[in-house]
């Protein structure tokens, strides 16, 4: 799959270069680079999602009742911002979309803290290994990663040119 990934990023730079070979009018070349800033950040979000997939498997199999409540959490919170997710396709209004966009990127980053500042805690109390802390840090912290290139590849296909780039440095916190 992480093979395939690659290669379809691959295919989707090489047929961007042929597009500006080609003559384009500035607005399509705007919406071009727009979508290809889309498909990028969609395949970063595949791409790390696959590199902590066996991580999931593992909480799923964990003797560890902890790490397996951790799994079930990280599997709860990915269906709320999957419906968060699917809220934000439906907003037209540009400026609300925007809107909703940073209070879900603020949202994502608070969550992350929140379960950063748990995690930690249960280390404090040995009620897990270092090994399962940093594991489920990394965890979280790559969720946080995938969040935040999918808002941002959300970003470039329904804003305009503008706003998406000032998305690009909305302050997460």
């Amino acid at each position: 799959m992480y093979v395939k990934l690659k290669q379809t990023e691959g295919a989707i730079l090489e047929y961007y270069t042929v597009l500006q070979i080609n003559d384009l009018d500035e607005s399509e070349y705007t919406l071009v680079n727009q979508y290809v800033a889309a498909v990028r950040y969609c395949i970063r979000a595949a791409k790390t999602m696959k590199d902590i997939q066996h991580n999931f498997k593992d909480f799923d199999a964990a003797a560890d009742d902890i790490l397996y409540v951790h799994y079930k959490n990280i599997q709860k919170d990915w269906k709320n911002f999957h419906g968060e997710f699917q809220n934000l396709l439906t907003i037209e209004n540009r400026k609300t979309l925007f809107e909703e966009l940073a209070s879900a990127m603020s949202r994502s980053f608070h969550d992350q803290q929140k379960q950063t500042s748990d995690i930690i805690e249960m280390l404090r109390k040995k009620a897990l290994s270092e090994f399962d802390v940093s594991t489920l840090m990394n965890v979280h912290h790559e969720i946080l990663s995938v969040k935040k290139s999918l808002l941002r590849a959300l970003a470039h296909l329904k804003l305009t040119v503008n706003q998406s780039e000032e998305f690009e440095f909305v302050p997460e916190n």
